[in-house]
């Protein structure tokens, strides 16, 4: 089993019919079996597209968000329905599996946040 790890700020992750794709600098950098992966560990500064968050709940991915003190800011667990637990206060929860376009990890003055941006 495969685990991802997102570290680089401005990183993305995309996803096709059978891969995750890790762009940086408008370029792939890597290609991940979707059907092999087990856990996605974002770091700040990295996101998450349309089509990455549509594989990660229909192949039910564990999803983190790892902030720079190196502690879980949120986590998701994708099942029947949704789950988000929420580690920091300042991580923005309101989604759905069928609702997100993207997800974006950033630091904001001396808070992380997540923020979900519907479709």
């Amino acid at each position: 089993m495969t685990a991802i790890y997102l570290t680089e700020p401005q990183s993305y992750l995309e996803a096709d019919l059978r891969d995750f794709a890790i762009v940086y600098n408008d370029r792939i950098q890597s290609r991940h079996s979707i059907d092999t992966t087990q856990q996605i560990i974002a770091f700040e500064g990295c996101t998450l597209g349309r089509s990455a968050i549509a594989a990660i709940y229909r192949y039910r991915i564990r999803l983190s968000f790892i902030g720079d003190n190196g502690h879980i800011t949120a986590q998701i667990t994708p099942r029947k329905h949704p789950s988000i637990q929420s580690y920091n206060r300042s991580a923005i929860a309101i989604a759905t599996s069928a609702s997100l376009s993207f997800i974006h990890f950033y630091r904001d003055g001396g808070t992380t946040r997540l923020k979900f941006y519907k479709a």
